[in-house]
């Protein structure tokens, strides 16, 4: 007499099953306990007459020792809201501040709200962490469509400074056409190991850490459209200097692509700049393997690069395939302070 929710008509379902319910229940008291929270039906229109029901928010839910995070409840006609922040301190308002003295993993801020004679409790986790502040070479991430975070503090930090300087994803030189409003799948950053940015890339167009474009008539090799298709690695033999791999979208036809090249990035004069003559360089398929581009003996890649440290310096790994795209190699290179030599099959 039950039509279950399996692979019935959809027009006659009407019933879960026994082990349906029993994974719902799971999820709704467990990893989806949020869903059923009075915040919750609050923000979702649900509410019972009967019933005081508070929500509220916090704008860091993963805040450092020291950083003050501001509560707020949702509205609620005639409430008096009072607020408990789980390290024996408290507060009243619809709106407050609290700063965490201590590292908590987590703790549990309960928000009271009452109307007349009829109260309602709601609860939330915070964990505060202890953070350090994180003065390396990985200190700022920036990702493809303008979006970046800054570890400096010792916790991620959103920062909006591609947005607010317009560079990831904008056209902005008319002799660099890849460089469209297309989302990017290439990104790479570069910190010095005091944290501060350096230079960061989509694999055409490269900024330096006052986000201006340090090479707008003379593009990488790269494309936006090849996924993880930049990389940085420092020079074994220069520290202010910076290898650019960069691989391009192997769908192109191929007189358009540049296949696997580098360039080279010099911060010893405090801002980032192209290293004159080290623009572009073709890396060479060793001789046996027919993946070589006709215009300039490239390797004609796939998408994404990677490396892999080694005492003297990087292996710089990326997939190579011939010019009808129907067999692939990985390839390795040694680069040391000898200079980029090809390794093994």
């Amino acid at each position: 007499i039950n039509n279950y929710m399996d692979y019935t008509n959809e027009a006659c379902l009407n019933s879960f099953t026994d082990g349906q319910k029993s994974r719902m229940y799971a999820t709704i008291s467990q990893s989806r306990s949020l869903l059923v929270t009075p915040g919750n039906l609050t923000f979702t229109g649900v509410n019972c007459a009967s019933s005081v029901l508070p929500g509220f928010t916090a704008d860091n839910y993963v805040p450092c020792v020291g950083t003050t995070v501001t509560f707020t409840a949702n509205p609620l006609n005639n409430a008096t809201f009072e607020w408990d922040f789980g390290d024996g301190t408290s507060a009243v308002g619809a709106s407050v501040q609290h700063t965490y003295s201590s590292a908590y993993s987590p703790v549990t801020v309960t928000l009271t709200a009452t109307v007349g004679n009829q109260s309602g409790s709601t609860l939330q986790n915070i964990v505060v962490t202890a953070c350090s502040p994180i003065q390396s070479t990985n200190a700022h991430w920036f990702f493809c469509d303008r979006s970046a975070l800054d570890f400096s503090s010792g916790a991620p930090v959103f920062d909006n400074s591609a947005v607010l300087n317009n560079t990831f994803n904008v056209n902005t030189s008319s002799t660099n056409p890849a460089a469209s409003t297309t989302a990017s799948e290439s990104a790479a950053s570069q910190s010095d190991a005091n944290g501060n940015l350096l230079f960061y890339t989509d694999g055409v167009n490269v900024w330096n850490s006052l986000h201006q474009l340090i090479n707008p008539t003379t593009p990488l090799g790269g494309h936006l459209s090849s996924n993880q298709g930049v990389l940085i690695v420092q020079n074994p033999g220069n520290s202010l200097e910076y290898y650019v791999f960069t691989s391009c979208d192997a769908g192109l036809a191929a007189a358009t692509r540049r296949g696997f090249t580098y360039s080279k990035i010099s911060v010893a004069g405090g801002t980032a700049q192209l290293v004159a003559g080290q623009l572009n360089i073709p890396i060479l398929a060793p001789p046996a393997l027919d993946v070589r581009l006709a215009n300039s003996g490239a390797i004609i890649t796939g998408e994404g690069i990677t490396a892999i440290a080694k005492p003297d310096g990087f292996y710089i790994i990326a997939e190579a395939m011939n010019l009808n795209r129907t067999g692939a190699y990985i390839l390795r290179f040694d680069l040391t302070s000898a200079g980029l030599q090809y390794g093994t099959q």
